[in-house]
């Protein structure tokens, strides 16, 4: 829980932003696997030489486009957002608490590592933190979606899907701490 904290602690002042930030990484995460199910559509028309049908998904396509386009928009523009909010916030703090140093203390650090705390350090954070965390949970709803979808399809190959990925955690995993004593050794 403490991990947690400490992982959203920048996005605390701006929850709502950061839960309509998250709703609209869902949209857009499920436009993203929708695609498939109209690609099935358009591909089980074409071979079973559906005409009406191929009309019908023409429209479906164009609103599906549209729609599509509203929504990455709409979550880009509210991601960016809640960004420039959290970074305005993080720089406000961090102007606060050096301005609220005794004046000896103030004095004794060069002005170059202020400057540098108010731009590359917070900089570091918003590329190194921010950006790769709300990233990170747009892939995560994108994944757990498409194995939605994919037990939806075939559960036999979700289920072949899940033991490989599973696979693939374990095998390095259980190969790190040998293969790494070994290099350390070397």
């Amino acid at each position: 829980v403490e991990r947690e904290k400490r992982m959203f602690g920048p996005f605390k002042k701006h929850r709502v932003l950061f839960v309509i930030a998250i709703l609209f990484c869902a949209l857009a995460s499920a436009v993203t696997i929708g695609a498939a199910f109209v690609l099935q559509s358009i591909l089980d028309a074409v071979t079973g030489s559906d005409w009406t049908r191929l009309n019908q998904m023409t429209l479906v396509v164009v609103i599906y486009v549209l729609l599509a386009a509203i929504i990455i928009a709409g979550s880009s523009l509210v991601e960016k957002k809640l960004i420039v909010k959290t970074m305005e916030s993080i720089r406000l703090d961090l102007y606060r608490g050096i301005l609220s140093q005794y004046t000896e203390k103030f004095r004794q650090t060069n002005t170059g590592d202020y400057l540098s705390a108010l731009t590359n350090d917070v900089k570091i954070i918003e590329d190194n933190i921010l950006v790769p965390l709300l990233q990170a949970i747009q892939s995560a709803l994108v994944f757990l979606m498409a194995v939605v979808a994919l037990f939806y399809f075939s559960p036999f190959i979700a289920g072949i899907m899940l033991v490989c990925l599973v696979a693939m955690y374990l095998i390095p995993a259980s190969l790190g701490k040998p293969i790494g004593t070994r290099q350390e050794a070397y």
